[in-house]
């Protein structure tokens, strides 16, 4: 049984030595008979990573790759590491910078890959009540509405997956935003629209370095991606708009013994972000203009916005540069409605939290029914 866990990064020469040992640590604990690799595919770090990495003591070989393609990124390391290794059976995925990872994870990850024949396998983390906003608000809806999927955290960024998923994965590798964060919903969406087997794994608590820096080119990313794939499926949409869906799973995902409310300099930076954003990037006038016309966009605004994109999109056949266009956008929109969220969870209980996000996906779905009804399908 030939794994290959793939851990992408660029500049994590102070955290990858940690999740190095954990995954060498879980292989040795779960599978000590497999011929297991453990790989760096790194984006040309300018720091010390790749001499970090190679300098980690394991018991299960290592290898490095410096990928120096254009466009880099996760998605392009992940591509890179799959047509490397074509005689894997099981692939993983784990970010450089996880400080929170345990040996159990390698186990949860792959059992159900080996056992139960699924195609991927994804985490399901429980998470501080401000966190996981792309996931919360845009990427699980998303998928839940449109698919008919229920994925509670669909761009984690830690899979297990086949190797016959593994090689479906290029096929849909597109755009540059692909070839950098958008992966994980490439990742995810492949499998859904393929039909391969999905399971969801709770792993606790997922602590990584902060992540706000990269708040808008993460979000434009997957967004893009997340556009991309809708008005490819279009059609696939719209025949599972016309399936009554499940309702979406409840996981404790919210754990308030973590909780850490932004700073109010972070709000104010936030606000002044999607201001910018929004004066540089318009949103198209299928937008109601009134939706969004304070700094907060709360539930109501924000599924019926997003709806509207999603309308947009599974009824007219767009190029690339306008799927780009939309998805840079509706960044300011997003970061409006993340403001909006944190006043609504600001004084409620953790179960009320966790309905907003419930009903959040409930009520995207049901919009996009209705706004799609109104007009007639284009080809």
């Amino acid at each position: 049984m030939k794994i290959v866990v793939i851990i992408p990064s660029l500049n994590e020469e102070d955290s990858i030595s940690k999740i190095v040992q954990v995954i060498d640590q879980g292989l040795l604990k779960y599978y000590p008979n497999s011929d297991s690799l453990i790989l760096n595919v790194d984006s040309n770090s300018q720091d010390k990573t790749v001499e970090t990495f190679t300098n980690t003591s394991t018991y299960f070989p290592k290898r490095s790759i410096v990928n120096k393609s254009i466009p880099k990124g996760k998605g392009s390391n992940i591509l890179k590491a799959i047509s490397r290794f074509q005689n894997a059976d099981y692939f993983l995925t784990l970010d450089a910078d996880l400080v929170s990872a345990k040996d159990i994870w390698i186990n949860k990850l792959l059992t159900p890959l080996i056992e139960k024949k699924v195609g991927l396998v994804t985490p399901i983390y429980t998470r501080n009540r401000y966190e996981g906003n792309t996931t919360n608000h845009f990427s699980s809806p998303v998928i839940y509405t449109c698919l008919n999927k229920d994925v509670t955290q669909p761009i984690a960024g830690d899979f297990g997956f086949t190797k016959k998923l593994a090689f479906d994965i290029p096929k849909n590798i597109v755009t540059t935003s692909d070839h950098m964060y958008g992966i994980d919903t490439v990742i995810t969406w492949k499998a859904i629209l393929k039909e391969y087997k999905i399971t969801q794994v709770k792993l606790g608590r997922k602590i990584h370095k902060p992540s706000f820096p990269k708040i808008v080119p993460m979000f434009e990313q997957v967004a893009m991606t997340t556009f991309r794939l809708a008005n490819q499926n279009r059609h696939k949409i719209v025949e599972n708009l016309n399936i009554e869906a499940k309702d979406p799973e409840r996981h404790d995902v919210i754990d308030d013994k973590f909780v850490q409310a932004p700073h109010r300099n972070k709000i104010q930076e936030i606000q002044q972000i999607a201001i910018r954003r929004l004066d540089k990037y318009k949103p198209p006038d299928f937008v109601n203009k009134g939706l969004y016309k304070k700094v907060q966009i709360f539930t109501e605004e924000w599924t019926e916005i997003l709806s509207e994109y999603l309308c947009f999109l599974i009824k007219n056949k767009l190029n690339a540069i306008q799927i780009e266009s939309l998805a840079r956008s509706i960044v300011g929109l997003y970061l409006f409605r993340v403001l909006g969220y944190f006043d609504e969870i600001s004084n409620i209980t953790t179960e009320k939290t966790g309905n907003i996000l419930f009903n959040q996906k409930l009520l995207l779905r049901k919009r996009l029914i209705t706004n799609f009804r109104k007009n007639t399908f284009k080809n």
